[in-house]
């Protein structure tokens, strides 16, 4: 199974949000056995998801993370492409 996050690109963060989403993101991992998550590149709300199921992937060894680049994004990623390559290192 597999779960997607693609969301905004200003994203303000807080504790209740993020409790929300890690009960959610263990409730994938746990009960629908989602075994691979999907993540844009390119905003706030990704990277937010990304550092969570990071954080799951270190119990649950067997999770896959994978980083999607839209072709239309590619001049501006081009620019942060350090950056991303550091972030989304698997």
């Amino acid at each position: 199974m597999t779960c997607g996050f693609i969301g905004h690109r200003d994203f303000d963060k807080n504790s209740e949000y993020e409790e929300v989403l890690k009960n959610y993101i263990l409730n994938l991992i746990v009960d629908k056995k989602v075994d691979r998550f999907i993540f844009g590149s390119n905003s706030k709300f990704d990277s937010f998801c990304f550092s969570i199921v990071s954080d799951f992937q270190k119990t649950y060894t067997h999770i896959k993370l994978i980083a999607y680049h839209c072709k239309h994004e590619l001049p501006y990623l081009k620019s942060e492409e350090s950056k991303k390559q550091k972030q989304y290192f698997f």
